[in-house]
């Protein structure tokens, strides 16, 4: 029988930017300002002098929580979806290099850490420096909305699509990952003419109004070009002055089909089902709109 153990989460959030001291993130995970780092003497030996002076004198917030060893959700898991949805509220520095696990059992030495090798990469410009009460409470709503979808669903290889897509320093990585991302969203027939069928599905789900939906609708077909020229070859023709300011639209563009899913509990449903489930609720909604030219 495996023995399980009870642990207490420390991450510190580098880059997190917000005037409060404590909230319920959701119930069980905590942002908290705390009057003295937890004791990371036990980790010593595992970080450097520098590192222990960065979570000193840099580190202002703390995510917190409960976990159990063997149990999923797993803290990375956690962790990783608590910063996905501070992105879909608001893209800022914020990131994750340290995740520490103290054992609340006294009579063992439990103690655990992770280092996060990669960290959310941000375009400068456009980036915001800090959240406020209201940005943290909707990132609070889609954290909730994508822990509760069931494993080895479409919407979670989104999410991890999307996750990746945030992970890359190369610009043309993560445009094609934010592209795939898209797909797993919108993706629900088999046949020639995907670009317009998925610019149109995109434009349809979020928007009723013909002038907003032709907008959309350009809007993706625009960056799915980008995509195009990307995995078929022609991305060096894609000019450097314009490449960060194509991921940031394809940022965008993913942050708001994002959004508008996870507000939607229907349409989760409808969207983790096959292509027969999606083409079901899409058709109608596309129906009769015809794209601009």
């Amino acid at each position: 029988m495996t023995t399980r153990h009870a642990f207490d989460v420390y991450i510190p959030l580098h880059g997190f930017r917000w005037d409060g001291d404590n909230l319920a993130f959701v119930p069980g995970l905590n942002i908290r300002k705390l009057t003295a780092e937890p004791d990371l003497t036990r980790f010593a030996e595992w970080l450097t002098p520098m590192e222990l002076g960065n979570l000193k004198n840099e580190v202002s917030h703390w995510l917190t929580f409960e976990t159990t060893s063997g149990v999923d959700p797993s803290s990375g898991v956690v962790s990783n979806l608590f910063l996905l949805s501070l992105w879909l509220a608001k893209a800022t520095k914020t990131h994750i290099a340290f995740r520490f696990k103290v054992g609340k059992e006294a009579a063992e030495d439990l103690t655990r850490m992770a280092r996060y090798l990669d960290q959310f990469e941000y375009v400068e410009g456009s980036t915001h420096e800090k959240f406020d009460n209201d940005d943290l409470r909707k990132a609070g709503q889609y954290f909730q909305a994508m822990f509760s979808m069931p494993v080895d669903t479409r919407l979670v290889m989104a999410q991890i699509l999307t996750l990746n897509g945030c992970w890359q320093s190369h610009w043309h990585s993560a445009i094609s990952l934010f592209a795939a991302a898209s797909e797993t969203l919108l993706t629900y027939l088999k046949a020639p003419g995907l670009t317009e069928r998925l610019a149109t599905a995109y434009a349809c789900l979020l928007h009723t109004a013909k002038h907003e939906r032709d907008s959309a609708y350009l809007d993706f077909r625009e960056c799915y070009e980008t995509r195009s020229d990307i995995v078929h070859g022609r991305g060096l023709n894609v000019p450097k002055a314009d490449r960060l300011a194509k991921v940031v639209r394809w940022q965008n563009l993913l942050r708001n089909l994002w959004i508008h899913i996870l507000g939607d509990p229907s349409l989760i449903a409808v969207l983790n089902g096959d292509d027969a489930l999606r083409e079901a609720h899409i058709a109608p909604i596309v129906k009769g709109y015809s794209p601009p030219p």
